[in-house]
């Protein structure tokens, strides 16, 4: 299905209830669009956006006030890699790349001070404290997923499937199903994997930068930005994390693009269940041992 938070869905059921396709695809946009309502950076009228405008000032939905904790764990766990307001640090490289020269590094080091600083506060009524846009797309997207599973199971009785939003995976039931792990250095479709990996009840989510960035005075850089150091990233090309939820996925493997392979697989053998394998640009290949106990990597 085309066109779900601008990217394709995919759903896979197993249900002894024999639920209609068209009302399992209907339950899940519904919760989709729930969400979307949320979380959107896109939608003036999204409660996310509204709360950042000021509008809202009696307390959060369940949903977001979930999110903004785990982005706040998630943080702190990452010493910084994962950061909500790094959108400011990427429209300043999305604007040199328009003007084809690149950004100064004295603006690079103010915006990155900025991004740096607290960004909410969330004990008591929950405040802003940064002017700059923050976006929870590093996690809202598997969050989304994780919650459309939920409904398959707890509304609809379903006791085993699939969703994938644009790469964001969530597995539920207990029959494992097998993902395969795309090449990050080709953009053909259909090529043969690189992996597969068998899941069971868990989520999966790849990030990488070989096939977006920005090119700037005949130099192609990361569209992922490292809000520590203001710079594109160098050189991770995908990391693909297998953890219990998709949000915990989600947020992972967008901290390990930006950190050093070694101190993602120290930091993945920290978690219990999760697994990850990464892409260098070089071609080199670096996973942890939970990994490839379960993969034919």
């Amino acid at each position: 299905m085309e066109g779900v938070l601008g990217t394709t869905m995919e759903v896979q059921v197993v249900t002894e209830n024999a639920s209609p396709a068209d009302q399992v695809h209907e339950r899940v946009l519904a919760e989709i669009d729930r969400l979307e309502a949320v979380f959107s950076v896109f939608r003036p009228d999204s409660e996310l956006n509204r709360w950042q405008r000021g509008e809202i000032r009696d307390g959060l939905s369940p949903e977001l006030m979930e999110v903004l904790t785990a982005c706040d764990g998630w943080m702190k766990w990452s010493s910084g890699a994962l950061n909500p307001a790094v959108e400011s640090l990427t429209r300043l490289w999305r604007d040199a790349e328009q003007a084809n020269a690149l950004p100064e590094d004295d603006d690079i080091q103010k915006m990155r001070a900025l991004v740096s600083k607290p960004l909410w506060d969330l004990e008591g009524t929950p405040t802003l404290k940064t002017e700059l846009p923050i976006s929870l797309n590093a996690l809202a997207k598997g969050y989304i997923v994780d919650k459309s599973c939920q409904v398959l199971t707890e509304v609809l009785g379903v006791s085993a499937g699939l969703i994938n939003i644009g790469g964001d995976i969530r597995h539920f039931g207990s029959s494992p199903t097998r993902v395969s792990i795309q090449d990050p250095f080709t953009t053909v479709d259909n090529a043969t994997p690189v992996a597969s990996v068998l899941i069971n009840g868990e989520g999966i989510c790849t990030s990488g930068p070989s096939r977006r960035g920005f090119l700037i005075a005949g130099q192609r850089f990361s569209h992922i930005i490292d809000p520590r150091t203001g710079y594109p990233t160098e050189r991770t090309a995908s990391a693909s994390v297998i953890a219990p939820s998709a949000m915990e996925a989600d947020a992972l493997a967008t901290i390990f693009c930006v950190l050093t392979p070694q101190k993602s697989l120290a930091l993945a053998d920290t978690l219990p269940d999760v697994r990850c394998l990464l892409f260098t640009d070089d071609g080199a290949q670096y996973a942890n041992a939970r990994w490839l106990q379960t993969s034919n990597t």
